[in-house]
C-alpha cells in the first residue's frame, strides 16, 4: 500500500476534498465533505461486514471500521447542521449545491473506477 498509486478516479475526489477545504470558502468545504464524503456513513458497516464475509475477519479485527462508522454518523450530523445553519442566502445555497454536486459526481466516478478495475482483473 505504501507504494501504491491510486486510480485516477480515486485521486480526483481526494484532490477535490483537499481543495474544497483549503481553497474554497468554509461553507463549500463543509458541504463537500460533510454532506457527501462523511454523509455516506449512513450505509451500515459495509467494510466490516465485507471483511468478515469475504475474508474471514473477526469482529475484533474489523472493530476499527465499526467505531469509525459510529464516529462518522455522529459528526456528520453536526456537519449537516453547520451547513444548513450557515447557508442562509441564495448565493451560499447555490455554492453548497454546486459543491455537493461536484462531490457526488466524483463519488460516483470513484465507485465506477473501482468496479472497472475489478472487471479488468
Amino acid at each position: 500500500m505504501m507504494r501504491g498509486v491510486p486510480l485516477p478516479t480515486t485521486a480526483a475526489p481526494i484532490d477535490w476534498f483537499e481543495q474544497s477545504t483549503r481553497k474554497h470558502p468554509f461553507i463549500e468545504g463543509a458541504a463537500a465533505t460533510n454532506l457527501v464524503a462523511e454523509g455516506r456513513c449512513r450505509v451500515r458497516s459495509v467494510p466490516s461486514r465485507a471483511l468478515e464475509q469475504h475474508y474471514g475477519s473477526t469482529r475484533v479485527q474489523v472493530a476499527f471500521w465499526d467505531v469509525h462508522e459510529q464516529a462518522d454518523r455522529e459528526h456528520s450530523v453536526i456537519g449537516d447542521h453547520i451547513v444548513v445553519r450557515l447557508a442562509t442566502t441564495p448565493q451560499l445555497q447555490a455554492d453548497v449545491r454546486r459543491a455537493v454536486a461536484r462531490s457526488l459526481k466524483l463519488r460516483w466516478r470513484f465507485l465506477d473506477g473501482i468496479a472497472a478495475a475489478i472487471d479488468a482483473g
